[in-house]
């Protein structure tokens, strides 16, 4: 088993492993654009998570922080993500490469939303059934 999806995406890359099961696209597409041999398909629905921007209460400079979120937010914030094969928000930013966007608007797109609680349920179900034994 390897440790995170982006480690899996690069072993799967590497030549390590001859397919992944479930990873991020993004990430993918991330070690791809490295130059690594390695491709994805879309199943269908395809599951689309959304992040969120958040700020501690007690940030030692929440105005820094609330810059900080606002950039995260910017066009000129997901240039620099879609370059390294993030999948855009803003439609003002194209994706990269172009064709994944044409292959996803095949798809039918089902938005996952998790509270918290759910999200740490979920985590630890997948992590109790594929734990090494």
């Amino acid at each position: 088993m390897v440790d995170g999806h982006l480690a899996l995406a690069r072993s799967v890359g590497a030549g390590e492993y001859w397919l992944a099961l479930n990873n991020y696209a993004s990430l993918t597409l991330n070690v791809q654009l490295s130059g690594a041999p390695i491709d994805f398909w879309a199943l269908d629905p395809v599951a689309l998570f959304f992040g969120s921007v958040g700020i501690s209460s007690q940030a030692p400079h929440p105005k820094a922080a609330l810059l900080a979120a606002n950039f995260i937010l910017s066009r000129e914030a997901e240039l620099f993500l879609t370059k390294r094969g993030r999948m855009p928000t803003r439609e003002d930013v194209p994706v990269n490469p172009p064709q994944v966007g044409d292959m996803l608007k095949e798809r039918k797109i089902v938005a996952t939303i998790f509270a918290g609680e759910e999200q740490k349920k979920w985590q630890g179900l997948f992590k109790d059934i594929f734990r090494p034994r």
